[in-house]
């Protein structure tokens, strides 16, 4: 049986402090550090996160700003989801999202007072004239707070494309991240999906913790693993950043055979009518079972998701040599 050697190897993810060349640069839309309590397309419940979770020190209440010229395009109000929001279209394509917000402007919160008033009710989706709220870059638009389905205090901050309203990832637009922790692996599965494969002798999934740091993970006592057939794989892996306790989401993922990447994703942008995908994405069982997500490798074919980038992520293995596989 052909042996498998694995070294696990996650590099640093400098990507998250590099702009994008086709973007702009705009301001950030709080006058405080950035931390984050959640990544972009962070795997979530049934969806991935459509944004970047800005924290605001614990408390409600800090200015938050338009991050470039433009004009409110929609404002929306709801006890759930993403409690009070303001959306913003920029000249340059893009529309700005700001959400759980504590209240509104002055001027913006009198006319969804009275917006509310005439519809008797507190929930609205309100769609604005272009010269209503006209914005300069910096201008405020209301307060952080926790409304909406909100665990804490924090904004909820998005930038889409103004035209078909996918998100993109917001830290290619000039934010720049201290990020200078290593991602952390924390499972690793192999799985075989042929009829006659197998992993360590056996035709069931294969689930390890992984140990060590860095370019150090290793499976425990640094176990090989033996496979023949066609087999995928998959990792739990976490980013935590500088200076704060939360344990994000990771900008990519890139699996190596041989040194040939057979599998890899970004996440650059999506659409929401694929976010459900997610669960294609994972082991669901797993996740099922364990609350635990594991990234596979291997893509389901009805999986529609465009952040892959390379979606092979299977080996076809005989008896004989060793293959080496890299999580990049």
């Amino acid at each position: 049986m052909r042996q498998v050697l694995l070294v696990l190897l996650l590099f640093p993810l400098m990507i998250f402090a590099q702009q994008k060349q086709d973007y702009p640069a705009y301001r950030s839309p709080l006058d405080i550090p950035i931390y984050l309590s959640g990544t972009f397309a962070e795997l979530r419940s049934n969806h991935f996160h459509s944004g970047i979770d800005i924290r605001t020190q614990g408390v409600e209440g800090k200015p938050v700003f338009a991050i470039g010229d433009g004009y409110v395009s929609r404002v929306a109000v709801s006890p759930g989801g993403f409690g009070k929001a303001i959306y913003v279209n920029h000249p340059e394509g893009f529309t700005s999202v700001y959400a759980h917000l504590q209240r509104f402007s002055p001027e913006i919160e009198a006319w969804v007072k009275q917006q509310q008033y005439a519809q008797k009710n507190y929930t609205v989706n309100l769609y604005v004239t272009k010269d209503q709220f006209v914005l300069k870059k910096g201008q405020q638009l209301g307060l952080s707070g926790n409304s909406g389905s909100s665990a804490g205090p924090h904004l909820h901050f998005e930038i889409r494309d103004g035209a078909t309203q996918e998100p993109l990832n917001p830290l290619h637009f000039g934010y720049e991240i201290k990020d200078y922790i290593r991602p952390a692996i924390s499972t690793f599965a192999a799985y075989p999906i042929s009829d006659s494969a197998q992993v360590n002798a056996s035709e069931n999934p294969f689930y390890s913790a992984v140990q060590g740091w860095g370019e150090k993970h290793h499976l425990p006592n640094h176990q090989p693993v033996y496979g023949i057939g066609e087999l995928a794989f998959g990792i739990s892996v976490i980013d935590q950043h500088n200076d704060t306790p939360n344990k994000n989401g990771v900008y990519s993922l890139e699996l190596k055979a041989d040194k040939q990447t057979i599998f890899k994703y970004a996440a650059d942008r999506f659409s929401f009518t694929e976010t459900r995908y997610i669960n294609s994405f994972i082991d669901y069982a797993y996740f099922v079972e364990t609350k635990k997500r594991i990234i596979r490798s291997q893509r389901d074919p009805l999986n529609k998701l465009s952040i892959y980038e390379k979606d092979n992520g299977i080996i076809r293995l005989r008896e004989g040599d060793t293959l080496q596989a890299e999580f990049v």
